[in-house]
């Protein structure tokens, strides 16, 4: 390390340019050495990428938390590393994180690993993630659900032959404590078992559907584009309610035989194509069929495994992350875009410390 010092330094106290220099030293380095400078490099590269993620391409800044102005110049660093900005028209200081999520954020190295593992082709869960990046589980799922949060978008309308069908995630209570209110005397007898007691005990689940499997309506046309939600129900409202903010007008329905689609399409007046794959149907004038919507739900299924059953409550946010993943699918995708909403969502009322008002 003294050798790599030495040649970046030099023995005139400036800065040497030529990387080729510096890596002539890393060869005579020892092997633990070695490894030391490898690893500070690599905290190097993730302080940088994490800044970059932050501050984007913006030469000349961002706008002023507090007026606005888009006039500011250069103060400096902070200890982190990012750009610090001091506006032209009220004096305050500002960085490109002043005011949003990141504001706070004292490992943001960190932020952007699990904004990188969120477009893995498999990411990992919020306990295995916690562990190759050295932080709690659940630093690891509040910043998950913030950049979820931030990324949700809006229902897309859908156009053309639109494959519907419905699939079922089973019901999770993860994070409660109704069992310990219970055995505690606290509260009442939940309805049923934990899930792993029921492999503990030996004791049969009940079959087929039931109350305890949360329904997710997915539909997708020929297009690509594609939608998913949770459903209340799979009775007529709740269908029609998430329907109706899905399909365009020019949408025609290619559903299974469930009797729910065609009651829809009869009080909407839509043309509906149903097919019965229950008898071995599979395709319906040589043009209808539910394959693509099928291998959508056999992905997001794929998808939802390695998290085993997230809570119920949050389903719908999981769902907008499985969208969010789809509708980037094929395409290159940047992590720094997911750190980049976050960073959009500024409130618009923001205000630093009245202290800098006496510098006006």
């Amino acid at each position: 390390v003294w050798c790599s010092l030495h040649v970046l330094t030099g023995c005139s106290g400036h800065k040497m340019s030529r990387i080729n220099d510096v890596l002539s030293a890393l060869e005579r380095l020892s092997t633990t050495d070695l490894r030391q400078a490898v690893d500070a490099g690599r905290r190097l590269l993730d302080q940088r990428a994490s800044i970059t993620a932050i501050e984007g391409v913006d030469v000349t800044g961002p706008a002023c938390p507090d007026c606005q102005a888009d006039t500011a110049n250069r103060w400096g660093t902070t200890r982190t590393g990012l750009q610090r900005w001091r506006c032209v028209a009220c004096l305050r200081t500002y960085t490109a994180a002043t005011g949003t999520p990141l504001a706070a954020a004292k490992r943001r190295d960190e932020f952007v690993a699990v904004a990188v593992d969120m477009l893995e082709p498999r990411p990992l869960s919020c306990r295995q993630m916690a562990k190759r990046i050295g932080v709690h589980p659940m630093t690891v799922w509040r910043w998950r659900k913030l950049i979820m949060e931030a990324c949700w978008e809006e229902a897309e309308a859908l156009g053309g032959i639109v494959e519907v069908d419905e699939t079922y995630v089973r019901e999770s209570r993860k994070g409660s404590r109704e069992w310990v209110r219970f055995e505690a005397g606290q509260g009442p007898q939940p309805p049923r078992l934990q899930w792993h007691e029921y492999k503990r005990q030996k004791l049969l689940m009940q079959r087929g559907l039931s109350r305890y499997q949360m329904a997710v309506l997915t539909a997708t046309n020929r297009d690509r584009a594609v939608h998913a939600g949770r459903l209340a129900g799979t009775n007529l409202a709740p269908v029609s309610e998430r329907l109706d903010t899905v399909l365009r007008a020019d949408a025609v329905l290619c559903t299974d035989s469930a009797a729910v689609y065609k009651q829809y399409a009869a009080r909407r007046n839509r043309p509906i194509k149903q097919v019965n794959t229950h008898q071995g149907q599979h395709v319906v004038e040589q043009a209808f069929h539910i394959n693509t919507v099928g291998s959508l739900q056999q992905r997001f299924k794929e998808f939802m495994t390695p998290f085993r059953g997230p809570n119920t409550r949050h389903l719908e946010a999981y769902t907008a992350w499985f969208i969010m993943r789809e509708r980037l699918r094929g395409r290159t995708k940047n992590p720094n875009m997911l750190v980049q909403k976050v960073i959009e969502r500024r409130p618009p009322t923001y205000r630093p410390s009245p202290f800098f008002n006496t510098l006006r």
